[in-house]
């Protein structure tokens, strides 16, 4: 009998052993899951927290300490601005009055991976269509954040003397030092508006 009981406990004992892997496992897996959907949403789209279109959690972008020219020549008069944050600078751009540019507002903030093009722009597949207001441009200047299409952003840091037809979305106020933010063949990109 007192046989019985020992067998009993030990196989009770090796049920909860094995119970408790398969919880580890499962939680190894939900892990693995989690680190590749976060992988997923960095490739294409990390919306920071709050906005429209956050699928995770993920960290506010971070300024750097030192003020940039940009930053230091916003005037506080009240008009609202695109707030672009690379490699730890900050940019200020004016948003032009487009549907496209209205419309990318309102999915704002978020931060992009952007990639390079031709040496002369960053750009980024949007996960919606905006709407086309195409103009012509002979060239396209540093500091144009510019829609090609209905869906991809392009952010020019060096000119573009060849041009092209765009829809405009905002223009940089003071570009210098753009084209060093922006350099790299990936560069992650956060956009926001501000009221100033």
């Amino acid at each position: 009998m007192l046989t019985k009981r020992i067998v009993a406990a030990l196989i009770a004992v090796m049920l909860a052993c094995g119970f408790s892997a398969c919880g580890e496992q499962e939680k190894t897996l939900e892990k693995e899951s989690s680190v590749k959907e976060s992988y997923l949403v960095s490739e294409t789209i990390s919306p920071a927290p709050g906005s429209a279109l956050e699928t995770s959690p993920s960290p506010s972008p971070t300024a750097s300490p030192m003020v940039s020219q940009a930053e230091s020549a916003v005037s506080s008069t009240g008009e609202t601005l695109l707030r672009i944050d690379v490699g730890g600078q900050v940019f200020y751009g004016e948003l032009r009055d487009t549907e496209a540019a209205k419309a990318l507002k309102e999915m704002l903030p978020m931060t992009l991976e952007m990639t390079d093009q031709e040496g002369m722009s960053k750009r980024f597949e949007l996960p919606s269509v905006l709407t086309q207001t195409e103009e012509e441009y002979p060239s396209v200047q540093e500091g144009e954040v510019l829609l090609e299409g209905s869906g991809t952003l392009c952010f020019f840091y060096q000119e573009d003397s060849q041009g092209g037809t765009y829809t405009p979305i905002a223009t940089v106020r003071e570009p210098e030092g753009l084209s060093q933010a922006l350099a790299g063949e990936r560069v992650e990109v956060s956009f926001q508006v501000v009221t100033e």
